[in-house]
């Protein structure tokens, strides 16, 4: 299997599961009852998706010397590992997604931000783009993912139909960012 089907197949699994479970809508949910913001809420309930389906898809068939060496951080989390504190910093800061993963099989790292909007998505969402286009273009991520949770009512796809919109949208695939919505 190819190095993008497997990274693919991965994010397809953590998108549906997120689908399934309706889990940004229960980091709202986790947000009023912890009285966390946000980021903090939709980092562990997402961050629990995504490691778990990160070790079905590349822990499952690793044998232990292996398993080492895969790794997930999600910001917030314990102690940061080796691999996330040595980064370049772009225009003098780091470039840290809410969420890395870390796959020497694949010889790729991962980027995955979390982000929402409850207005007009239009701001929030092309700021949500610019940060892991940033995680790509720094060379510190082979892969960039972005989660939104559109919570405005109005549906995205409206925002997304113009011509520069599309062309945008379509240069971002060049620059192995991704993003995915969820409404």
């Amino acid at each position: 299997m190819s190095v993008e089907i497997e990274i693919q197949n991965f994010i397809s699994q953590v998108q549906n599961r997120i689908k399934m479970e309706n889990a940004f809508e229960k980091v709202i949910e986790d947000r009023k009852l912890d009285k966390n913001t946000w980021d903090v809420a939709a980092k562990r309930r997402i961050g629990k998706i995504v490691e778990e389906i990160f070790k079905q898809c590349f822990l499952a068939e690793a044998n232990e010397n292996a398993k080492k060496h895969y790794q997930i951080y999600i910001e917030g989390g314990e102690k940061l590992p080796e691999w996330w504190t040595k980064r370049y910093l772009l225009f003098g800061s780091g470039v840290y997604p809410d969420i890395g993963v870390l796959v020497p099989k694949l010889e790729k790292r991962i980027a995955i931000e979390l982000d929402h909007s409850q207005g007009i998505p239009g701001s929030k969402f092309k700021i949500a783009l610019a940060k892991a286009a940033f995680g790509y273009l720094s060379h510190e991520w082979d892969y960039c993912y972005v989660l939104f949770h559109n919570r405005s009512g109005k549906p995205m796809a409206q925002y997304l139909e113009g011509e520069v919109e599309k062309e945008i949208l379509n240069r971002y695939k060049m620059l192995q960012t991704r993003i995915l919505i969820f409404e």
